[in-house]
């Protein structure tokens, strides 16, 4: 991900190309210092939609945006409906 042709100054190993490994490799090429190899590796031969979902809060919101991720993960998402997931208590008076 670095872009320096030099030699660089140290390489980093991500292993796994989940959310966790992909946003550490985001931020240290964004925030490292110039001359930072990032390797990343991935025990599966491709990429595919493990059918999972993630919630990001708001915190998690705030990150993506530093990391100027937000704009493609808002493109590719979809907003859970109020029924999707979420109960209604209803609460009656005892007295």
């Amino acid at each position: 991900m670095s872009s320096s042709s030099a030699t660089p100054k140290f390489r980093v190993a991500i292993c796994g190309t989940g959310i966790g490994g992909l946003v550490l490799a985001i931020t240290i090429d964004k925030f490292a210092e110039c001359g930072v190899k990032i390797d990343l590796y991935e025990a599966r031969d491709a990429i595919i939609t493990a059918g999972a979902g993630i919630s990001l809060g708001l915190h998690s919101n705030e990150i993506m945006e530093e990391l100027g991720m937000h704009e493609e993960i808002s493109r590719v998402s979809t907003k859970p409906s109020l029924s999707h997931g979420l109960s209604k208590r209803l609460f009656t008076n005892p007295g």
